[in-house]
């Protein structure tokens, strides 16, 4: 008898969801006398119970693709479509003034602080020219007493 062993009666249990939907779609009815095949069918069901049983099964999966696809279809149809086409809108125009044309040669950060005849210089002074800074001083060499550097 199928599924005898030593001490005990068994039947296989296939747990696979792959294995069930390839049973459910590609299975092949038996033959008079033949045993069935594993899966949603058992040998213990006539030939018109396997083809009801088969019958459920294939409206089954195909209600649940209905139902998954009706859910989650335009989702995944934007999705992929916005992956690959894609639209841009401008948030503003822009207009005739060019930035480049600014007469700012340089920028160093200053700081201010009260009781200091001058500012500090938050710059290496070695660095630029020191006309640049907003102050004059008598001697070049105050402009690094000058400096946070």
């Amino acid at each position: 008898a199928k599924g005898v062993g030593e001490r005990r009666v068994y039947e296989r249990c296939e747990q696979s969801a792959t294995a069930r939907l390839r049973e459910i779609f590609f299975r092949r009815f038996q033959a008079p006398g033949e045993s069935p095949p594993d899966g949603l069918v058992t040998d213990r069901m006539g030939g018109g119970q396997a083809r009801v049983v088969h019958a459920y099964g294939v409206l089954v999966l195909l209600l649940g693709l209905i139902l998954f696809f009706g859910f989650f279809g335009p989702g995944l149809a934007g999705f992929f479509y916005h992956l690959f086409h894609g639209s841009y809108r401008e948030d503003t125009k822009a207009n005739s003034e060019h930035f480049t044309e600014c007469d700012i040669q340089a920028y160093i950060p200053i700081s201010r602080k009260e009781g200091l005849a001058y500012p500090l210089i938050a710059a290496d002074v070695s660095g630029f020219d020191n006309k640049y800074l907003p102050f004059t001083v008598a001697k070049d060499e105050d402009y690094y007493t000058q400096s946070l550097f």
